[in-house]
């Protein structure tokens, strides 16, 4: 299952060992009228990886944004 995230946050351990990704949906709420009234933030995910595999991930993802290009 996919899900779509537009929002991500990292927490350290003390010991920098463990880390924490928290992957979040932010969307409007829109009232019975349809204007919006506030941002929800709802939590899609949250995975805790130890040392070797944040390492691992930020590698993986520093090849694949390496070969992207960035519209700004």
């Amino acid at each position: 299952m996919l899900n779509y995230v537009n929002a991500i946050s990292c927490s350290v351990s003390d010991n920098k060992n463990e880390y924490v990704l928290t992957f979040r949906q932010l969307h409007p709420s829109i009232d019975p009228e349809g204007k919006v009234t506030d941002t929800i933030v709802d939590t899609v995910s949250e995975i805790v990886l130890n040392h070797d595999t944040a390492v691992a991930l930020h590698k993986l993802l520093e090849g694949a944004l390496s070969t992207t290009t960035v519209v700004e």
